[in-house]
């Protein structure tokens, strides 16, 4: 055993039980303060090293041998300083540079390399509030039989729009009108309005207008499926490795099946929802409601306060996307450590 105090070093060299001495070996990296029990790089220190052969303790011990520590070279939206790169006593500053982007967690913007190869706290990263800045990729299919509850579609998917960022590193919005069947001239890409909220908004309000067909069927699966191969494509600008979102909002039970292309829209990973629009005392499924949204908490199905369905979504979105701040951002930027 070596106990270090200061400048002052005092060892122990003794006979011992071996599964003892492995026991106090394990502590020699147990947190100590802002160190680690056996250490280098701070005033007092104790470390155990155990050896199993003949004479083995014969000679200095130490315990201890620098090591390097893994190599934290990379922080998106931002930079790392060192002092001595990943070598041990290398101190490092995380700076965030890109706009509106912070140190997560707040105020850990420090470490430094262990002489155990370990840095002493996690390197932190660079990222923005959330909300509003969501990442995601977000697909909504309109329908509605009533003037009414079309104009409350209107406003809910102006209401999520306005509490979000678009952007290329943030949400991106596409959408359609269908009825018996997708209506073409309605289609909104995600690639089609330069991240710009005022285009995209525009484009919307000009494409996705009530056109119902004349067999006045309400086909929701078969413009779920076409969402699912269309929609979300990378040529009509989906982004690789971005969460992906489907909102069905209606006010008519659908004529076709809705549970098979809502269950291979989750096995792909996409997040589906569904929000129920009744009026004039129409009734709708909520059976069938609940085979597009998969789960209670995706499901809308609002009486009076159309605004809280708004709220709602966003709620969500915080729930699926923000959990992690540091994986909410696209981090395509890359500062190397200097």
């Amino acid at each position: 055993m070596v106990w270090r105090s200061g400048s002052n070093y005092h060892v122990i060299k003794q006979c011992k039980q071996r599964l003892a001495c492995a026991n106090n070996q394990l502590q020699n990296t147990k947190s100590s303060g802002v160190s680690t029990q056996c250490n280098n790089d701070q005033p007092n220190s104790m470390c155990t090293c155990c050896c199993h052969d003949d004479r083995c303790n014969v000679g200095d011990v130490t315990c201890t041998q620098d090591q390097t520590c893994p190599p934290q070279n990379q922080m998106p939206h931002g930079h790392i300083t060192c002092t001595d790169r990943n070598q041990p006593g290398s101190h490092c500053t995380f700076e965030c540079t890109d706009h509106e982007y912070d140190v997560y967690p707040a105020g850990k913007n420090r470490n430094h390399c262990l002489s155990n190869g370990s840095w002493s706290e996690s390197p932190p990263c660079c990222a923005r509030p959330c909300p509003p800045y969501f990442l995601a990729d977000i697909v909504t299919l309109y329908h509605s039989s009533n003037i009414h509850a079309y104009e409350h579609m209107v406003r809910i998917a102006f209401l999520s729009a306005e509490q979000t960022a678009i952007a290329g590193d943030a949400v991106k919005y596409a959408g359609l009108y269908y009825s018996g069947e997708v209506n073409m001239e309605s289609i909104v890409h995600f690639n089609e309005y330069n991240d710009d909220k005022l285009t995209m908004q525009g484009l919307f309000m000009q494409r996705v207008i009530m056109n119902n067909t004349a067999d006045r069927k309400v086909n929701t699966g078969a413009a779920m499926e076409f969402a699912r191969t269309h929609m979300f494509n990378q040529s009509n600008g989906v982004r690789g490795e971005v969460p992906r979102i489907l909102m069905v909002i209606t006010d008519e039970n659908s004529t076709d099946d809705v549970l098979e292309p809502a269950e291979k829209l989750r096995a792909e990973g996409v997040l589906t929802y569904a929000i129920g629009l009744a009026e004039d005392g129409k009734i709708l499924d909520r059976d069938q409601l609940m085979q597009i949204a998969g789960e209670d908490d995706h499901l809308f199905n609002p009486d009076h306060d159309i605004s809280q369905v708004g709220v709602g979504l966003i709620n969500e979105f915080t729930v699926h996307i923000c959990a992690d701040p540091c994986v909410h951002a696209l981090h395509n930027h890359e500062h190397f450590a200097r």
